[in-house]
């Protein structure tokens, strides 16, 4: 190269060195302090809100620039519950020099210093994010770049967060979540993959999250799925979730795969503020969620296993429609909900409610805000004091009503079918319930429920019952329709009375076995029980129950609606009935017979002597009225050979007609006079009731 050359290209170098040390000068002396009225301003024409800046700014001039920031907040909206909605001690951004150059944004190190942003909504649901109501929106020019483009042009291959905090409040719940990052560290590999670590607490519980996902360029692309592949430790729990999301500010389509699995549930129970404590043991789920369209999710695969209880199926949610419309198949093993609805055995012998029904109002405006439609099967379900084995049941929501048209279960050795219909009436639902539960083993239910008592036999029940109201007590409250029970070949013990209470016990006790010969078990050899209701009033229409020694019979009322009760109950010896057909009457009679009245409530019920009644008075006041009732139950039995009936099968045909007959109440009132004949015997008897 010939010399003059040599010292052009020296002499432009050197020129050019002199500029770049000219502008490194400038650069250096440059006050960027005074950049902060254009970046309020621009700050303010994109968000509408004012942009603060406390603190010196200052640039560290270089291959790789470095601009920092002290005190740094961003306004809340005008309702807002403070006045800033973000507040950062301090940033620092390094980028570099030569891509940004050539319009690309470089950073190669982020970091923000005690960053406090809050994330709230008004009661009416606004969230203070939203800028639109402070800026007035412009139509996008051609040459404007589009988002895609914006990310595309920015590559961050380091991010940190430090002591970082986040605050969410739902103006419309109240409820409210508090996010501490300790540290948060975001690194991009190779390809753009970005690699998350993060420590902090959520609601003052620790957790950790190491994550791997695409770049965030692919993270708006339409049609380019974003990976995911994350770890959680949280709250004892292990969570991983794979798989990716494609088109998420779009119209997104997601295919994640999570598994979960801890030693217990008592962090997770804890979190949610759950009263009664989660199953014991260790769990485990997965499942896979999938959308197939814009407003359409898919739960398949699902598998839960808590402590001895499982749980498979699917589940799917199709929110296109004008209510969401829900759809589930779901199965198990075993599934037991005694620790989410009460065991029921708190403190055995001790009612916990003053009232039996509810009086909280049923969720009549949350079934009208969807549709469903749920299978499940369960080859063993325990929820409070029963144990369901084979059970199906199907349940539909539609417009507002529900129903389950088929509820079938095998229950301690019988057989439970049941369909109930809640169809909406304004702000209040009419119910239409059918049971029926035929041969209950009570032998079986005592294994089940693990208790030592003795109690056999079987039983059968049926319910028949419509009634209207907002609450399930203001539906029993004006309900009708009709129960019968019957059971035959039972005993009852005195230890499983004495989980009824050891007043209502010794009571019950003497009323089923006054001659104190069996103390230890009462054997029955039926039982009949049958109440017509209207009105929210449950009338007897039988009461029986057949003992070696004695008939237990009664007759009265049980008002749904005060849940009160008030039931005449008798023992009446069989010694001094006489046999062959033969209504003898002795003084045996006289001296045992002894009148009990239940009052009290469902929940509280009393059973105690009725000391104001004699065996006459009781006598005379049944007769004629009460099927089942004194008179009634010698009526029948001063009828037996002679009528070809007993008083199990008169009782079971009065309970299931759900009235009197015509004719039982012929026999009654013409047996009523020979039992008044024979009551006349037994005037010193009498004595005896207020002398024990």
């Amino acid at each position: 190269m010939p010399r003059k050359w040599m010292i052009v290209v020296a002499a432009f170098l050197a020129l050019c060195l002199s500029l770049v040390a000219a502008a490194w000068m400038i650069l250096a002396r440059y006050d960027t302090n005074s950049l902060k009225p254009k970046i309020r301003e621009a700050v303010l024409a994109a968000t509408g809100r004012e942009l603060s800046i406390s603190g010196d700014m200052r640039l560290h001039v270089g291959l790789a620039p470095r601009l920092t920031v002290d005190g740094v907040a961003l306004a809340n909206a005008p309702w807002g519950s403070r006045p800033e909605m973000v507040r950062i001690k301090s940033l620092a951004v390094t980028v570099s020099l030569f891509p940004l150059l050539r319009g690309r944004l470089d950073v190669r190190e982020l970091t923000l210093v005690e960053p406090v942003i809050l994330l709230e909504t008004d009661r009416d649901g606004r969230p203070n994010f939203d800028f639109s109501e402070g800026v007035k929106l412009k139509a996008p020019q051609q040459n404007q770049p589009s988002g895609n483009d914006f990310l595309g042009n920015i590559h961050v291959r380091s991010a940190r967060l430090v002591k970082a905090s986040l605050d969410i409040q739902a103006g419309t719940s109240g409820r409210s979540h508090h996010l501490l990052l300790d540290d948060a560290r975001l690194t991009a590999a190779p390809g753009g993959r970005l690699s998350w670590d993060v420590l902090g607490s959520y609601n003052g519980m620790a957790f950790s999250l190491t994550a791997g996902t695409g770049s965030l360029a692919n993270l708006m692309q339409r049609e380019i799925p974003f990976p995911v592949k994350a770890k959680l430790d949280f709250a004892g729990v292990t969570a991983y979730l794979e798989g990716s999301v494609t088109g998420i500010f779009h119209q997104p389509k997601m295919n994640l795969a999570l598994t979960a699995s801890g030693k217990d549930l008592k962090g997770l129970a804890r979190l949610a503020g759950m009263e009664a404590p989660p199953p014991p043991g260790p769990f485990s789920v997965s499942l896979r969620l999938a959308n197939q369209g814009p407003k359409a999710y898919e739960i398949s695969g699902l598998l839960l296993k808590m402590a001895d209880s499982d749980l498979s199926g699917s589940l799917s949610a199709d929110l296109s429609g004008k209510r969401p419309l829900l759809k589930g198949e779901l199965s198990s093993e075993s599934l037991d909900l005694r620790p989410l609805v009460g065991t029921g055995k708190k403190n055995p012998g001790r009612f916990q409610s003053k009232r039996l029904f509810p009086d909280s109002p049923l969720p009549v405006s949350a079934w009208s805000s969807l549709d469903a439609g749920l299978t499940f099967r369960a080859k063993a379900l325990r929820m409070s004091d029963l144990v369901f084995r084979d059970l199906s049941v199907k349940i539909a929501l539609k417009d507002g009503g529900l129903r389950v048209p088929e509820l079938s279960a095998s229950l301690f050795g019988g057989t439970f079918d049941a369909a109930l219909a809640l169809s909406p009436e304004g702000r209040a639902v009419r119910a239409d319930l059918t049971l029926e539960v035929q041969r209950m083993n009570l032998a079986a239910m005592l294994r089940e429920l693990g208790s030592q008592g003795k109690l056999s036999g079987t039983v059968d029940f049926s319910a028949d019952l419509s009634g209207r109201g907002d609450s399930v007590a203001a539906i029993m409250g004006g309900v009708n329709g009709i129960t019968v029970l019957t059971g035959d070949h039972a005993a009852i013990g005195s230890r499983y009375l004495g989980l009824l209470g050891q007043d209502f016990a010794n009571s019950l006790v003497r009323l089923l076995n006054p001659f104190k010969k069996s103390p230890d078990v009462t054997p029955v050899s039926c039982l009949v029980s049958g109440f017509s209701i209207t009105n929210g009033k449950a009338r007897t229409t039988a009461l029986l129950l057949d003992l070696p020694e004695n008939l237990v019979v009664g007759e009265g009322e049980i008002n749904l609606k005060t849940e009160a009760l008030d039931m005449s109950i008798k023992s009446i010896p069989k010694q001094g009935l006489g046999t062959k057909g033969t209504g003898k009457i002795t003084m045996n009679l006289g001296k045992l017979a002894e009148p009990f009245r239940l009052s009290g409530t469902l929940s509280r019920p009393r059973l105690g002597v009725d000391v104001s009644e004699t065996a006459y008075l009781v006598g005379k006041s049944l007769g004629g009225m009460a099927l089942f009732g004194p008179v009634g139950v010698l009526s029948a039995l001063l009828g037996t050979n002679r009528e070809g009936k007993d008083p199990c099968r008169v009782a079971e045909e009065a309970a299931r007609k759900g009235a009197v007959s015509p004719q039982e109440k012929g026999m009654m009132q013409k047996s009523a006079g020979a039992l008044k004949k024979g009551l006349k015997s037994l005037e010193h008897g009498i004595g005896d009731l207020f002398n024990r």
